[in-house]
């Protein structure tokens, strides 16, 4: 478990600011019998409304992303290479590391 605190902007800037939602100092990722991975998938709680966001970054990698309604109150979010059958495990480290939520919404809930 990660808890972060989201700050609604302040006028009047109002610029909302995204902020991580993975410890970068802790999160390790490691398979112990190989040096790639075919699929990451992170289940992402609670389901969030159309002006929030998940942001992510997969420049400088092979991998590709979906963001799929889960079957409760979830999304699932899945990483894959884009062509290969597999990548390394740094590729989705790195993506996983650059999560991040962001609420653009006048008045968030």
């Amino acid at each position: 478990d990660y808890l972060t605190v989201f700050t609604e902007p302040l006028p009047p800037k109002r610029e909302a600011m995204a902020v991580p939602i993975v410890n970068r100092d802790a999160l390790q990722l490691t398979d112990v019998d190989n040096a790639n991975l075919t699929l990451l998938r992170v289940d992402l709680q609670p389901r969030y409304d159309q002006e929030e966001r998940i942001l992510l970054n997969t420049s400088g990698t092979e991998l590709n992303y979906t963001i799929v309604e889960g079957m409760d109150s979830s999304y699932i979010l899945v990483v894959e290479p884009a062509s290969e059958s597999s990548a390394p495990i740094e590729q989705f480290l790195s993506v996983l590391l650059s999560l991040e939520y962001i609420n653009t919404a006048e008045e968030p809930s």
